[in-house]
């Protein structure tokens, strides 16, 4: 495809929390077929050990059931496959989801598996410090409307500036963060706002600098960097199968925060696999430092960010996220 130390007494319970879940067996009821998608990024990490060769997680706890899955760039994309009624589950950014149930409720958030995870990186010989030396500069996204385009708009408001999209002097590009370091050393783009572990491969590989860290775009990193989504209608007509599913997440998500170190040799693999990408392990380390992996998603934590992805523009008047979560 194109376009991926806890003291022992502590992490063994979480393991066989996650052995249970895998082991069980499958039911009449699953459907056969399940479609699921997700990004080659470490934010995107649960997904990805989940459904890898090394780990097969999800396969273990559904051997009856066959996943056809897909890669895609960033939330808007999976939304539009889902509402295309192409895929029935997806790992996509909080920022995504947020937009889309505001627009139309026919999804709902199962679980979070990821914050933070987002940084903006400055073109080498480019002295960019801070957002506010954006203003005339050309800025990739990896999607318009994904949540690292609302943390960048967000960014940009805060220091009185506009998108040229909205009026403003900032040039706002979606690319594929694949394409971004050639970019970078061709001097056509000048920063860029993308999920790790993109943004440590920028540094490792075309010289970049970090403007703002993860931490220091919004709310200290604890922002939604991605959840775990279904349609609404895949839901209601699987209700068992959904929410093992979820629990099924919730356990993974939990084994990765307890040795998440532990996994950079499979992301890189995995990374390598999925994108066509070979990263250095201190680029998916750095990533890796930089997520927290949480099953925590409530109303709270998406009313919190959806007030972001209104300053963004990505919300509808008067829009309310009243059902976003699965009950």
């Amino acid at each position: 495809m194109k376009l991926l130390r806890l003291v022992t007494w502590r992490i063994r319970p979480l393991l066989l929390l996650a052995g249970a879940a895998l082991a069980t067996p499958a039911r009449a009821d699953d459907p056969r077929t399940v479609r699921v998608g997700y990004a080659p990024s470490i934010t995107d990490a649960v997904g990805i050990v989940g459904f890898s060769p090394q780990k097969r997680s999800y396969y273990k706890a559904f051997p009856g059931v066959t996943f056809n899955n897909r890669l895609f760039l960033a939330g808007p994309a999976v939304i539009e496959a889902m509402r295309r009624d192409e895929i029935d589950m997806a790992f996509v950014d909080g920022g995504a989801a947020i937009s889309a149930f505001a627009r139309s409720p026919d999804i709902v958030v199962l679980t979070g598996t990821t914050a933070g995870g987002t940084i903006l990186v400055g073109r080498k010989g480019v002295a960019i410090t801070a957002a506010a030396g954006l203003q005339g500069r050309k800025v990739a996204v990896p999607e318009i409307g994904c949540t690292q385009d609302t943390l960048l708009r967000f960014l940009l408001a805060l220091n009185g500036l506009r998108a040229e999209d909205k009026g403003g002097k900032v040039a706002v590009m979606a690319i594929d963060n694949p394409e971004l370091p050639g970019l970078f050393l061709q001097k056509k783009i000048d920063a860029a706002c993308v999920p790790e572990p993109w943004g440590s491969y920028l540094v490792k590989e075309a010289g970049a600098t970090v403007i703002l860290g993860s931490g220091q775009m919004f709310n200290e990193g604890e922002y939604p960097a991605t959840v775990l989504v279904a349609r609404k209608a895949f839901a209601d007509a699987n209700p068992r199968f959904t929410r093992k599913f979820r629990d099924v997440t919730r356990r993974i998500t939990l084994v990765i925060s307890s040795q998440k170190m532990n996994y950079a040799p499979l992301l890189k693999s995995e990374m390598k696999r999925l994108s066509g990408r070979t990263m250095t392990d201190a680029s998916i380390t750095s990533g890796l430092k930089r997520c927290r992996f949480t099953t925590t998603a409530n109303a709270h934590d998406m009313a919190v960010f959806a007030k972001l992805v209104d300053v963004a523009g990505y919300m509808p008047p008067g829009a309310k996220l009243d059902g976003i979560m699965l009950q």
